[in-house]
């Protein structure tokens, strides 16, 4: 029997950032990167087609944004996590992605050991996972969405 895996799916515009999170993501333990894409019309059909666990989605893709796939998914079977990976990450925007229904925001400049920590916490325990302060201090309440 072969060890449970957590499906994780990437939707970044540019390609080397795409084969970098792959790259990292699948040296953690367990986890199997199942699909990547440049958009959000990919992002949703490859969540479709294998059902991921997670979904890492950079703010800004080729054909809209991650608040895009964030609205779409509510009406897939199943709903992944979402972490927003971005660039672009104000206060405003953080908030916005957040309320919008991701599970976690990380800045891809300052806050990528900690997006990483988040990622391998929640393969470590799928049910139940800390977010490792994943919305950071531009949350006005301090606190994150899942306190779990």
């Amino acid at each position: 029997m072969s060890p449970p895996c957590y499906v994780i799916h990437i939707a970044e515009d540019s390609e080397p950032l795409r084969r970098l999170l792959a790259d990292q993501l699948e040296r953690l333990p367990g986890v199997r990167v199942a699909a990547a894409s440049h958009d959000t019309a990919g992002a949703l059909a490859h969540a479709r087609r294998v059902p991921p666990d997670l979904l890492v989605l950079d703010l800004q893709l080729e054909d809209g944004s991650a608040l895009d796939v964030l609205r779409a998914l509510p009406r897939l079977n199943g709903r992944p996590r979402v972490i927003i990976l971005t660039n672009l990450a104000g206060p405003e925007t953080r908030h916005a992605c957040l309320a919008a229904g991701a599970d976690a925001f990380f800045d891809k400049s300052t806050e990528y050991a900690r997006f990483l920590a988040t990622v391998e916490a929640w393969v470590s325990d799928s049910a139940s996972a800390p977010v490792l302060d994943a919305v950071g201090p531009s949350k006005p309440d301090g606190h994150s969405r899942n306190p779990s």
